[in-house]
């Protein structure tokens, strides 16, 4: 959305005179609102990231898309996956002295230590590095997903 598409160049040519629409002159009044233009861009700037923040949310694409924007940008290898850690329910039944399968029998992604993550993020370990660049990535994703989420990074 450009509702505040200021040109300035145009603008000056306006307000100067016809008899002072110098070179110099012009020049001069460009210098004399660089704080003003400085100013303006720093506004151009701040109002992108909120639209940017304003178009992406919790959703799974919107996350996976903001993470791959800042991360990844041209290979966009990053993915989001669901955490089924509970594939299969296992009953005992007393009277047959059977056990009774409820669920799936293919877990994708199990970890031994089991402290209700709620999705994965599976990112390459050409893209992350450092502990900085993984608490960057954890910040993001902090920033944009549901409250009383949870999730794992997994590297591969």
């Amino acid at each position: 959305m450009q509702t505040y598409n200021v040109q300035y160049i145009k603008m000056i040519q306006w307000i100067v005179p016809v008899f002072l629409r110098k070179p110099l002159i012009t020049l001069f009044v460009l210098a004399a609102n660089k704080s003003l233009r400085t100013t303006y861009n720093y506004f151009k700037n701040y109002e992108e990231e909120i639209n940017y923040r304003l178009n992406h949310n919790y959703q799974v694409c919107y996350l996976r898309a903001l993470l791959n924007d800042k991360f990844d940008v041209t290979l966009r290898r990053i993915e989001i996956v669901d955490f089924s850690v509970y594939g299969a329910l296992w009953l005992f039944d007393d009277a047959d002295f059977k056990d009774i399968n409820l669920g799936d029998d293919n877990v994708q992604y199990v970890y031994p230590d089991d402290t209700g993550y709620d999705f994965t993020i599976r990112i390459p370990n050409s893209i992350v590095q450092s502990e900085a660049e993984i608490a960057l990535l954890k910040a993001n994703a902090n920033v944009y997903k549901l409250a009383g989420k949870q999730f794992y990074i997994e590297r591969f």
